[in-house]
Parts: structure tokens; sequence; C-alpha cells
């Protein structure tokens, strides 16, 4: 019986983890969405990429802003195939009576380990994408960038969101 109710508890702890993941990539996905593989149904890339022509004028730097913005794209493309394998994974674990606690904290460990890792792509991606730009031009690109995240949290929790 206590081994039962100790499987229960793991699980419960796994379960809350995995909200705890899904949370990181909620976030990550406002500040630039997470299903990036199909150019052809994503208006929001073609929207940065506008934002990016629109703003970034000098000849030579727009096409490397451009390029960056799709380095960073790439990221999130792994980030989403990440999470649908983490997915598949914890499912088929969690279909397995007798997997035990150690392969769901393994599992997590290495989720978490993926998602530091994407994280600091990001930032890595958008140091790059700092660089290639003027002062000014990141300056207007932040404030678009902003407004629309600030525009996809109401949408999310459906209340506004203050500057």
């Amino acid at each position: 019986m206590l081994r039962v109710a100790g499987s229960h508890m793991r699980l419960l702890q796994v379960l809350h983890q995995a909200h705890a993941v899904r949370l990181v990539l909620l976030v990550t996905a406002l500040v630039g969405p997470a299903c990036r593989s199909d150019d052809a149904t994503r208006p929001d890339y073609y929207a940065e990429q506008q934002e990016v022509e629109k703003t970034v004028t000098h000849s030579s730097r727009a096409p490397a802003a451009l390029a960056e913005l799709r380095r960073r794209d790439e990221i999130f493309d792994q980030a989403a195939r990440s999470k649908a394998d983490f997915r598949a994974k914890l499912a088929t674990l969690n279909a397995d009576y007798n997997a035990t606690p150690e392969q769901f904290s393994r599992l997590m460990a290495e989720y978490r380990a993926a998602r530091q890792q994407t994280q600091r792509d990001i930032l890595e991606a958008s140091a790059r994408l700092k660089r290639t730009v003027s002062p000014q031009e990141w300056k207007d690109l932040v404030a678009e960038e902003s407004h629309t995240i600030r525009l996809e949290l109401q949408r999310v929790i459906g209340e506004p969101v203050e500057d």
C-alpha cells in the first residue's frame, strides 16, 4: 500500500513539474511562437519579418537582421520538437506501470537541461540580432515586440495588460 501511495505521490510531483514546463514554454511562446516549422501557416513570422524590413532600412544591416531572425526561429523549431519528444516520452513512461521514479526524474532532468540550453540560445540569438541593428532600430523593434506580447497576454488571460 505504501508503494502505491508513494508512486501516486511521485506521479503528482511529475505532473506538477510537467505543468511548470508548460508554463515556461507558454512564456517562451509568447516571446516568439514555439511552433515555427511551417512558414506558410505562420503569419507571426511574416509580421516579424515585415517589422524588421520596415524598421531596419540600412542595406547591409537588414539582410543580417533577417538572417538572425531566421536563426532564432530555428531555435524555436528545435524547442517545439523537443517539447513534442518530451511529451511522447512522458506519455510512454506514464503508461508503463513498472516505470520507476528515477526514470521520471531522469526524463525531467534531461528536458530541463534542454530547456535551459534553449533559453541560453534564445538570449544569444537576441544579442546577435541586437548587434546587427542600430540602437534606434533596436528600440523600435523591441517596442513593437512588447506591444505584440502584451496583446497576446491579453488574449491568453482575457484581461487588459498594462505597460
